[in-house]
């Protein structure tokens, strides 16, 4: 996902808020709560049609859902304003694609759309997307072997080893977020295989995800460490350009987590 689109899934959750806080408001009296101080205690006012009316103490619940509503209010303003500043930014990047559905890119994918462009900067120049998916897929330095216990189809067709390496790779699938799947890395001249190397966009660092599936093994768990140590060595830190998960098989990995993970660490 890029910024753009990260910006329109905002500008959809804003328009549901906005409608949703219409209809919380449609529910409340009218007239807007005033405040006064005469010494260290406010005095209440509702002004309704130019006319200010007093709300002694014993009415703090009738206050209450004035200043519910004032909130609300606020809050429907804050959407309202960003919604107009999302829209002014889509603007600027707006373009009719060929099946007439508006699509939102960035400046420089606009300039690949440009009839001769692309000729000019040569037939194998392509576009940041398209150089992604590109890397995604060529051919590169993998684990061979142990082919058989690939048994579990991702979404684009390629085969991982269990059910949540599936669940990571389709994620990064869904979200649009290039990877490739057991890509050699050589450290300290030794090679490691972690399940994902990600590219999260054509300017990024490369991150590392390794999940470490079967934790309560003793020589697993002890195999994982020292490969977590080697990583840790050659500059690959976690939360930084290492993204760890592990399960038991009595805490299976769960999809909210890699969600988070996913929003926080990558797709940000």
């Amino acid at each position: 996902m890029n910024f753009n689109e990260w910006m329109m899934q905002k500008q959809d959750k804003l328009f549901k808020e906005t409608e949703d806080l219409k209809k919380r408001l449609y529910d409340f009296p009218e007239g807007d709560l005033m405040f006064q101080k005469r010494g260290e205690v406010p005095r209440w006012y509702v002004r309704n049609h130019g006319s200010m009316v007093y709300l002694p103490r014993e009415q703090e619940e009738i206050a209450a859902r004035f200043a519910q509503k004032r909130m609300l209010e606020a809050r429907l303003k804050d959407c309202q304003e960003q919604l107009s500043a999302i829209g002014a930014y889509l603007k600027q990047y707006q373009v009719r694609g060929k099946n007439g559905r508006h699509l939102f890119l960035s400046r420089e994918e606009q300039l690949y759309q440009k009839p001769g462009i692309r000729e000019l900067l040569g037939l194998q120049e392509k576009s940041p997307k398209e150089s992604l998916t590109h890397w995604q897929y060529e051919e590169f330095d993998h684990l061979t072997g142990y082919e058989e216990g690939k048994k579990i189809q991702l979404t684009d067709g390629r085969k991982v080893r269990s059910k949540s390496e599936a669940m990571i790779g389709n994620e990064l699938l869904r979200r649009g977020i290039a990877f490739r799947y057991e890509e050699a890395l050589e450290i300290a001249g030794r090679k490691y295989y972690p399940d994902f190397t990600i590219r999260p966009d054509e300017f990024s660092e490369t991150i590392i995800w390794e999940h470490l599936g079967l934790m309560d093994e003793g020589k697993y768990r002890f195999d994982a460490s020292m490969k977590i140590h080697d990583y840790m060595l050659n500059g690959y830190y976690p939360g930084i350009n290492l993204i760890l998960t592990s399960e038991t098989r009595a805490n299976p990995l769960d999809f909210m987590l890699v969600d988070q993970i996913i929003r926080t660490y990558i797709d940000h």
